[in-house]
């Protein structure tokens, strides 16, 4: 009996150890095992990503892609789309609204802009005068609402509140003139970036189970990412000359990821497709003896799911895009170019659609407000159409116009509101 509780403890024992292993993952950029998990982004949050992975790096290296130390290649990467963002308007996955875009200049005033395209002047401006019987007028400018009642309140508690009257107008005004938007990409934080981008993906998709790689020493990969180490073997750099294995829309502003190996080229390469228009490639092993493999996935912006590719065509890569970038720069340059153009097409089209929407919409408020019958009058057609048709006319030819308002009356109102919350 006692020979047999002594097997039976061993049994047990044995079991219990069998189980941890087989849920431990390693680093993929130190080799220590995922004690604590951190989540990692396969493809970066403020680019309208979610797709992200708890099995693939432990917290130190995750903490160390986010320090000086690295270089913030992250950031970097992404900072390059800074203007993109905004004019579409991409949150990130949590989120954060995107970037706005300062320190721009337009006819000697200082002018931002702001989420989804809208230039607005950056600072407040107040004018003092003084007429022959000594009254104060003050002629205030403001970028918006908000601010023009800081504006308001500032000259309050500076003067008292003995104003004769105010006369507030709402104006909208365009911009006529060309304004520098500068869009700066590639460098080597950037191919850094793109070689993380891909081979965290290939990872993520095989410890989620979607395919089973074979043995691959990456400590090259590793020392390039991780430790800064082996620079000349890393290639990687914008390329409209090797072809995607996916024909993605025009319209498409999904962003994609492919990992492709070959074992005839002795590569294991890839393509990241920033909003659906911009490509990079990179290598990230050249010394691949495996089967030969061809994956994607695609992530749409703004939205938590992705459609992954796991039967794509291997195609043959051409790495001399990459390495000899002179020799194909004007290639790679009108590519770029064109994909910029499309872009800004696909956002010419959503700002045309979003004012039509809101001149209608506008319309339609001041028409019926306070109206309670049940059928709609010529005269309301009249009207709607009236306005309609002032307010495209303006906006179609870009007319300057002007709405009066009462700012005191939106300041109170607004107070009444927090106070009824």
């Amino acid at each position: 009996m006692k020979k047999e509780f002594k097997m039976k403890i061993l049994f047990t024992c044995t079991i219990k150890i069998h189980l941890g292993e087989k849920n431990m993952y390693k680093c993929i950029y130190c080799n220590a095992e995922i004690i604590e998990k951190s989540n990692e982004h396969i493809i970066h949050s403020a680019l309208g990503s979610n797709l992200q992975s708890n099995k693939i790096i432990c917290k130190e290296c995750n903490n160390y892609f986010s320090t000086k130390e690295s270089g913030y290649i992250d950031n970097k990467f992404v900072e390059q789309f800074a203007v993109i963002r905004n004019l579409l308007n991409i949150k990130s996955d949590r989120g954060k609204t995107p970037p706005v875009i300062k320190n721009l200049e337009h006819e000697g005033n200082a002018i931002l802009l702001e989420p989804g395209g809208k230039f607005a002047y950056q600072k407040s401006k107040r004018e003092e005068v003084k007429d022959e019987k000594g009254n104060i007028h003050f002629n205030i400018s403001s970028p918006n609402l908000e601010k023009a009642k800081e504006q308001l309140e500032h000259i309050k508690k500076q003067y008292g509140k003995g104003f004769s009257s105010i006369d507030t107008k709402l104006m909208k005004t365009y911009i006529n003139s060309p304004i520098d938007l500068q869009l700066r990409i590639g460098g080597e934080d950037n191919t850094k970036a793109v070689a993380k981008i891909l081979y965290n993906f290939i990872h993520h998709l095989d410890r989620e189970s979607k395919i089973s790689l074979p043995d691959i020493d990456w400590s090259s990969i590793q020392n390039y990412l991780r430790y800064s180490k082996d620079l000349e073997n890393r290639v990687t750099g914008i390329d409209y000359v090797n072809p995607i294995p996916y024909s993605i829309p025009k319209e498409d502003l999904a962003n994609y990821v492919f990992i492709s190996g070959s074992k005839h080229q002795k590569l294991i390469y890839g393509h990241v497709v920033v909003f659906g228009h911009m490509i990079f490639s990179a290598i990230i092993h050249n010394e691949y003896q495996g089967p030969n493999f061809n994956y994607g996935v695609r992530q749409p912006i703004d939205s938590k799911g992705e459609e992954l590719f796991l039967k794509l065509k291997t195609q043959k890569f051409n790495p001399d895009v990459i390495i000899n970038k002179e020799c194909y720069s004007e290639r790679n340059i009108e590519g770029l170019r064109n994909s910029l153009n499309g872009i800004l097409k696909i956002y010419a089209e959503k700002a045309r659609k979003e004012e039509q929407d809101r001149i209608v919409s506008q319309a339609v408020s001041k028409v019926f407000d306070g109206y309670e019958g049940a059928y709609i009058t010529p005269e309301h057609i009249r009207k709607l159409s009236s306005e309609i048709a002032k307010d495209y006319v303006n906006w179609r030819y870009r007319i300057d116009s002007e709405i009066p308002i009462n700012l005191e009356k939106l300041e109170l109102d607004a107070i009444n509101k927090k106070s009824y919350r």
